[in-house]
């Protein structure tokens, strides 16, 4: 018997050992190519740092020329973060230079040496730009300061332009870049002196011209040359060692990744070399070893199969001759004298079985029958044979089942899932002891990917001669469950967001109060509602919004540990429910984590939105003791949150309850107000560019208050809103400001026309058609003299809103955008909108005496309403130097405080 386990332990050995060796080695390169790996992550994590550092100091360079911060504290967060980066840089590139056989030491300090210089040629620039300063401040303030002292000279006609010129020269080389302006500005400033002398100033007052003049010129030069300098116009100076500074680290940095991406490649060639030798050399010694033993065993193991299986195929029935196999010594020869015994039981076994079969037969077909319409099965254990019979109804529900089992528990328990196996144990041990049936509903442990239930009934029998038995029913309820499971899903779940819905939220809310209760601990509340998220649907459509919902929902699931809970109340309005956290500043901590979660960025069909939310947080016990009281204070306090600012939380007190009252007071003097006609319409007008007179007047409401007297919008318009009252006040002001078009009529003011708003709610009124075009045939004046305004916000909210305009617009009224610029309005939607006007938000104009970038976004909006044959209206004019830009741009109307406020 150890003939042939000699022979196939050696074979191991043989073919063994040598791969062995092989493999050891490969072990060995495995080992270095996990070294090369990280240092190659920490050399690609080093070029990330770069990338984001350049980006910093890039953007400082963006911004720092018109960074008043900078120049008052010698500081910025762009180069604050950039050192930052550099030092991580530098740490990342110590732990590149050990652990490998790879000699990047040199690389590593070349690399070091050039990060040096690049943060010096930083340092350098931010001196430079610190020395040359802009607005009141530097180099630019002295000649501020100089011009201004000879406007406050200078009174005749000729001179005053004059020097008007050289101050447009002096802009106009700041604001547009150009070069040719530095010598207008020195020939002007000749001119200029020329042109004192020549005056009929007293020579005192013409000498302290001059060297006013010849004062400003030189620090008109020096601004030059400090620019220059720095290579603020056209990338020399300290600038342009920046750049080359920064592209040689980027190439050393490039270099360093080469060299451990060359060896890797190496090592792993390597591996593949040694690798395919030891699979061939494992491959010639199995092959050799196989054939030497396959003389000694496999011809007679052939032998023999082949006759078992002819005995096989015959059914058991023709007895197969081994004498001369079963004559050998060896474990083939004991093999085949156990088969001729086999065959002798065999025979036997078959004569007793086919007699009992044709019995059983007609009694199980009957009885499977019945059990395979009911899913219905049964298996059935003999404490004294400890034999296990099944049906195939169980079979076909739990796969193959052992026919033998020392007690029923461990027989069918191991088909049970692990989680209700001690629940199925204990109801087998329940018959055995009280002797009486358990009925149980139990999870199966089966090989498909899906869930499978039983519902099974066990119960004692005893039989002839006292033998107990246990016999169980089997039934299939995975369907039944299945739609337990759904339908209980349907009520607890939201369909979109997966979270939890308010129903649900409601249940574990109280059984947190009444575990607190029994605990003594507390728990937060978080209410949380996103900020702006109807101007996402309005601008981006409804897919959008869902789509902001999953994802809102995914961030808040991720802050939240296993034992907290998540919910989605409705619309887009949440709720968060945190276990035993009661000290303010960990609610605090969870709340911040929170929101910076919720506001990473994310894309939606290759447009950016930023989601924002506002949190109200209430405590148990603190801010109530129920469901109601702690979902009212969480309320509450997530409304302060948003009149706080968005994108923050607020813990709930009693002064927000006393907020709540004040708004409902404000409610109800709005509907009072309403009722009483206490509003009025005030009127601010709209200058023509080119004649000076007044063309339009833009219709503002206002509130006549009998106590707090006349109230701006702002301070009334979101709770009527809130209200559903926009529409009625709408229509009152469309009427009104017609009323008023036909008064001026009457007092000869004709062709005046008149600018309405129209809240966004208000245009998918479908009576709104009605109302204006009612007003117009009541009061008999030109349609014309109507103006309906819109946000890019109104018209992009509903496809009914758009539908609307195209309805007004067969009145003949004229439609305006409002606030162009600050939405989210398709441009190409502009082509198919009946749209007559757009009028520029006052942020453009603001400060576009100072900000190139608002002008490069003017001239874009003149040109877009030029090539559209749009009228523009520019809003928020306060002073001069607006009026003379806007001109050249050549906008058609301007509006602001600088003409006229709004007037009764």
């Amino acid at each position: 018997m150890k003939t042939f386990r000699s022979k196939l332990l050696a074979s191991f050995i043989v073919c063994m050992c040598a791969p062995a060796v092989l493999g050891f080695v490969v072990y060995l390169d495995l080992e270095e190519r996990r070294a090369l790996e990280s240092g190659l992550s920490e050399v690609e994590t080093a070029l990330a740092h770069f990338r984001t550092a350049t980006q910093e100091v890039h953007e400082f360079w963006t911004i720092a020329e018109r960074d008043v911060g900078f120049y008052e504290t010698g500081t910025s967060p762009q180069l604050d973060r950039f050192y930052i980066r550099i030092e991580a840089i530098r740490g990342q590139l110590t732990k590149v230079s050990t652990g490998t056989r790879v000699d990047v030491a040199s690389q590593v300090d070349g690399v070091i040496q050039s990060l040096d210089t690049y943060e010096a040629q930083v340092d350098n620039l931010s001196n430079l730009l610190m020395s040359r300063r802009f607005l009141d401040y530097g180099k630019v303030g002295e000649m501020r300061e100089t011009i201004h002292a000879l406007e406050s000279r200078v009174t005749e006609p000729d001179l005053l332009v004059q020097l008007l010129t050289l101050r447009r020269n002096e802009k106009d080389y700041i604001i547009r870049n150009q070069e040719k302006y530095v010598a207008q500005l020195e020939s002007g400033a000749q001119d200029f002196q020329g042109a004192l002398a020549a005056s009929s100033l007293t020579n005192d007052e013409k000498n302290e011209l001059i060297d006013l003049v010849i004062t400003y010129a030189g620090q008109f030069k020096a601004l030059v040359e400090a620019d220059a300098e720095i290579g603020m116009r056209g990338g020399s100076g300290a600038y342009q060692l920046l750049m080359a500074a920064e592209g040689n680290l980027t190439e050393q940095l490039n270099v360093l990744r080469a060299s451990y991406t060359t060896s890797m490649l190496a090592t792993s060639e390597a591996m593949t070399d040694r690798l395919f030798i030891s699979i061939a050399l494992v491959v010639i010694v199995a092959i050799v070893m196989g054939y030497l033993l396959s003389n000694s065993m496999t011809r007679p193991l052939k032998k023999l199969s082949r006759r078992i299986e002819s005995y096989v195929a015959s059914d058991f029935a023709e007895v197969m001759p081994v004498e001369r196999i079963s004559q050998s010594d060896d474990e083939v020869g004991q093999i085949a004298r156990n088969f001729s015994v086999l065959q002798d039981t065999m025979q036997k076994t078959l004569d007793r079985l086919q007699k009992q079969k044709h019995a059983l037969v007609e009694q199980r077909h009957r009885l499977s029958s019945a059990q395979r319409m009911a899913k219905m099965g049964y298996w059935r254990w003999d404490e004294t044979t400890k034999e296990v019979e099944a049906s195939e109804e169980v079979t076909g529900v739990v796969g193959v089942v052992q026919m033998h089992a020392e007690d029923p528990a461990t027989f069918f328990g191991s088909m049970v899932a692990e989680e209700d196996r001690a629940r199925f144990e204990a109801n087998v041990a329940q018959c055995l002891d009280n002797f009486e049936s358990v009925e149980g509903e139990f999870r199966l442990a089966t090989s498909v990917d899906r869930e499978v239930w039983i519902r099974q009934h066990v119960s004692p029998e005893i039989g002839d001669g006292g033998s107990l038995s246990i016999i169980a029913t089997v039934q299939d309820i995975t369907e039944q469950r299945r739609a337990e499971q759904q339908i209980r899903h349907l009520a607890y779940f939201d369909n979109l967001t997966g979270l939890a819905t308010r129903g649900y939220m409601n249940e574990k809310l109280q059984d947190m109060i009444n575990s607190a209760r029994r605990r003594d601990e507390g728990f937060a509340l978080f209410f949380i509602d996103l900020d702006k998220f109807k101007e996402v649907n309005d601008s981006l459509g409804h897919d959008a919004g869902d789509a902001l919902l999953v994802e809102v929902a995914a961030r808040l699931k991720e802050t939240a540990r296993d034992s907290d809970f998540v919910a989605r109340l409705g619309g887009d309005e949440f709720c968060m429910l945190f276990e035993n956290v009661s000290a303010e500043v960990d609610i605090a901590a969870i709340a911040t984590r929170c929101l910076g979660n919720i506001v990473q960025p994310l894309m939606f069909q290759n447009r950016e939105i930023v989601p924002a939310a506002s949190i109200g947080i209430a405590r148990f016990p603190e801010d109530g003791t129920d469901a109601a009281s702690l979902m009212k204070a969480g309320d509450n306090a997530m409304y302060a949150a948003k009149k706080a600012g968005f994108a923050c939380f607020e813990f709930h007190n009693h002064q927000m309850s006393e907020a709540a009252a004040k708004s409902l007071r404000l409610g109800q003097e709005i509907r009072a107000a309403v009722r009483e006609k206490q509003f009025v319409l005030f009127y601010q007008p709209q200058i023509s560019v080119q004649t000076g007179a007044v063309h339009a007047w833009e219709a503002l409401i206002r509130w006549e208050h009998p106590e707090k007297g006349i109230l701006p919008p702002g301070a009334f318009i979101e709770e009527v809103e809130r209200l559903s009252l926009i529409n009625e006040l709408g229509d009152w002001v469309i009427d009104q400001a017609c009323a008023q078009i036909q008064q001026w009529e009457r007092e000869g003011l004709s062709n005046m026309r008149v600018s309405v708003n129209i809240a966004p709610k208000h245009l998918t009124d479908p009576t709104l058609f009605t109302t204006v075009k009612d007003a117009i045939r009541n009061y008999s004046i030109d349609p014309e003299q109507l103006e309906i305004e819109v946000t890019e916000t109104g018209i992009q909210s509903a496809p009914e809103a758009r539908d609307m305009l195209n309805e007004l617009k067969t009145l003949g009224v004229t439609i305006a955008i409002d606030d162009f610029g600050t939405g989210y309005s398709s441009l190409g939607s502009l082509k198919h909108l009946p749209v007559d006007c757009l009028k520029v938000d006052r942020a453009f104009v603001k400060d576009v005496a100072t900000n190139p970038e608002d002008i490069i976004l003017l001239r874009t909006i003149m040109s877009l309403a030029q090539n559209f044959d749009f009228q523009i209206i520019a809003e928020g004019v306060e002073d001069l130097d607006q009026i003379h830009i806007l001109r050249e741009l050549e906008c058609d109307l301007l509006q602001g405080y600088y003409f006229s406020k709004p007037i009764p």
